[in-house]
C-alpha cells in the first residue's frame, strides 16, 4: 500500500516558524539575512541561504516584496521592452530600462530620445542615457564625478539648450567608443 502525507497549512511547512512574524520584521530578516549570506563563509553560508530561502518563501506566501532589490533583466529582453516601450511613446519607461541595456540599446534609447517632440522629454532622456553610459563605460564612481561636472555646466540652461549639449556629448561617446554617429551608424 502507497503512503500518502495529508498536507495541511499547519503540518511539514518550511515556513511554519516564520508566520508569527509580523510584515515590518520580516521584510528586515529577510534584509538581514541578504547581507549575512552575502558576507558569510563557507561553513556559515548554507545556514544563511537555509534562512534566507524560508523568509523568501514566507514573504512570497504574503505577497511582501522587498523594494529596490532588482533582479537583471537579460538584455535581449530588455531591448524588446524598450522596443514597447518606444512604440508606446514612453520616455519614462525608456529611461528605467537604461540600467539594462548595453550600447546598442543605448544608441536606440538616444535616437528616440532626439525624435521626441518636447525639450523636456528629451533632456531627461539625454541625461539618463549619459548617466548609464557613463556607468557602463567608466563604472560608477567615475560617472558620479561626470554627473556632477555635467550638471554644475546644465543647471542654468533652459531645456532645449540643455538637450543640444548632452546631444553634443553623447555624439562625441558614441562616436569614440560605438564607432556610431547618426549620419551614418554602423
Amino acid at each position: 500500500m502507497k503512503h500518502t502525507a495529508r498536507r495541511s497549512p499547519d503540518i511539514d511547512d518550511a515556513t511554519l516558524h516564520a508566520r508569527g512574524i509580523d510584515d515590518g520584521d520580516l521584510i528586515a530578516f529577510l534584509k538581514h539575512a541578504r547581507r549575512r549570506l552575502a558576507r558569510a563563509g563557507a561553513e556559515a553560508a548554507p545556514g544563511w541561504a537555509s534562512a534566507l530561502a524560508t523568509l523568501e518563501l514566507e514573504a512570497a506566501r504574503r505577497g511582501l516584496r522587498l523594494q529596490g532589490v532588482r533582479e537583471r533583466i537579460p538584455i535581449p529582453i530588455a531591448h524588446h521592452r524598450l522596443e514597447l516601450a518606444i512604440e508606446e511613446g514612453d520616455p519614462v519607461g525608456v529611461g528605467r530600462l537604461l540600467r539594462y541595456l548595453d550600447g546598442r540599446g543605448h544608441w536606440r534609447a538616444y535616437r528616440y530620445a532626439l525624435s521626441l517632440s518636447s525639450a523636456e522629454d528629451t533632456a531627461y532622456l539625454l541625461e539618463r542615457i549619459h548617466w548609464h553610459m557613463n556607468v557602463r563605460l567608466f563604472g560608477v564612481p567615475v560617472a558620479r564625478l561626470r554627473r556632477r561636472r555635467a550638471s554644475q555646466s546644465l543647471r542654468r540652461l533652459d531645456s532645449p539648450r540643455r538637450a543640444a549639449r548632452l546631444r553634443r556629448v553623447l555624439a562625441f561617446m558614441f562616436q569614440k567608443y560605438y564607432g556610431l554617429s547618426e549620419h551614418g551608424h554602423r
